[in-house]
């Protein structure tokens, strides 16, 4: 059984649950946890890593930041401002004007499809059929 009971009236997760519950693999959360994303917040005297329902919100917040364009490293340097006290709405904004700014430049290097010619000709699509 994954779900091991509570500390201070919160429910402690096993690793595998937590994976299975939010949709990652147990090598993602222990690369996150590596990468100070996540931690557990307790081992058991098993040696179990243990999380509690905050894990949830933290996992959340770093696919939504990925889906943004932010790095792992952005996603941790924000976690970091956060439990510093500070708060890192600014640095957010600066993050994503900055991705932003990068996506425009990319859109701008992509060439104007020839007229006439088909979406997938316009994106090199070749039929090997």
């Amino acid at each position: 059984m994954d779900r091991l009971g509570s500390r201070d009236d919160r429910i402690l997760l096993r690793i595998g649950e937590v994976a299975r519950r939010a949709g990652v693999r147990t090598d993602t959360l222990r690369y996150y946890e590596r990468l100070g994303l996540v931690e557990p917040t307790t081992r058991s005297s098993g040696g179990y890593r243990l999380y509690d329902a905050g894990t949830f919100e933290r996992l959340s917040f770093v696919r939504k930041a990925q889906a943004l364009g932010l790095t792992l490293q952005e996603v941790g340097e924000i976690l970091h401002a956060a439990l510093e006290g500070s708060p890192p709405c600014d640095h957010v904004r600066e993050m994503l004007s900055t991705r932003l700014d990068d996506v425009d430049e990319r859109i701008t290097e992509v060439p104007a499809p020839e007229p006439g010619a088909s979406a997938a000709d316009a994106m090199n699509v070749v039929d090997d059929a």
